[in-house]
């Protein structure tokens, strides 16, 4: 018999019920899992329960705060967070899509769309294209709007990052490279999230306030480096989440660490809502 924690969401994105579509193939709903299932063999105490009542369970046990206020960690493990490329990646209308994107964010900001896809989930399905990157200065309350507005009005997008390092770039200097899951980039990734969340930890209301906060490796390069992206997002129970608006003395200070790191060349901060973004990329 096998024992997993596997919770509510992680059935319904997997299209585990009548009207769910599939999202993403959790870990804990592949067809070895489902075999189990079938044989009565699988054991799943929380599976009927959203993240928010597994957590006041937690409490009602007296289980530890530091245990249940612990961000969510991706069952798969960190390779979900390095995004892999063949190194060809085409982005078919780019042109086009970057003229609507202009008309949308008008003069003060530009936008382009990056040769990347990610997970999405759009009128309950599950989408996977591209993210725009959009630079010029603006308010979180600004920054959010132009996010709804993209995703809304540009098909072929279903997240928008906004610039945080260097001030400013030529998104057509910032290109794709060939990319795998190798021990060098997850020591790259583990080094940029521990240096993150060392921050994070320092703030421990921030800490709170702050539901999860995946850091995301993605082969764009400027000068033969990769890009991070900042994922921190606010939710209840992982069904429909907001980004979450960091201080800006806090990014800074996030900003200088991460930049400071040799192969890292530039981070991104992902300001997509859920839907239409998932929390993970992939």
């Amino acid at each position: 018999m096998l024992g997993q924690g596997t919770i509510y969401p992680d059935t319904i994105e997997t299209g585990g019920t009548k009207h769910a579509d599939t999202i993403k193939t959790h870990h804990n709903r592949v067809k070895e899992i489902l075999r189990l299932m079938k044989l009565g063999a699988l054991v799943e105490p929380l599976a009927s329960l959203y993240k928010d009542e597994v957590r006041e369970i937690g409490r009602q046990l007296g289980l530890p705060k530091r245990l249940l206020e612990r961000h969510p960690f991706p069952g798969p493990g960190l390779g979900i967070r390095a995004l892999c490329a063949s190194g060809r990646e085409q982005v078919a209308g780019l042109a086009a899509m970057n003229r609507r994107l202009g008309i949308i964010v008008g003069k003060n900001f530009t936008a382009q769309v990056l040769p990347l896809r990610s997970v999405g989930v759009q009128g309950d399905n599950r989408t996977y294209r591209h993210p725009a990157l959009l630079q010029g200065a603006a308010s979180w309350q600004r920054l959010d709007k132009l996010s709804v507005a993209i995703t809304n009005q540009v098909h072929d997008v279903n997240r928008v990052v906004y610039l945080i390092a260097p001030k400013k770039i030529d998104a057509k200097k910032l290109t794709i490279k060939k990319a795998s899951i190798t021990r060098q980039r997850l020591d790259l990734l583990r080094e940029v999230d521990d240096a993150i969340n060392a921050i994070v930890r320092r703030h421990k209301k921030l800490y709170g306030a702050i539901w999860q906060f995946p850091i995301i490796l993605a082969p764009l390069t400027l000068h033969g480096g990769e890009t991070v992206i900042l994922r921190p997002i606010e939710s209840r129970e992982a069904m429909t989440v907001n980004f979450y608006r960091l201080p800006l003395p806090v990014l800074q200070q996030m900003s200088a660490v991460a930049m400071a790191i040799p192969g890292v060349d530039a981070l991104l901060y992902d300001i997509t809502n859920k839907p239409p973004g998932t929390i993970e990329w992939e």
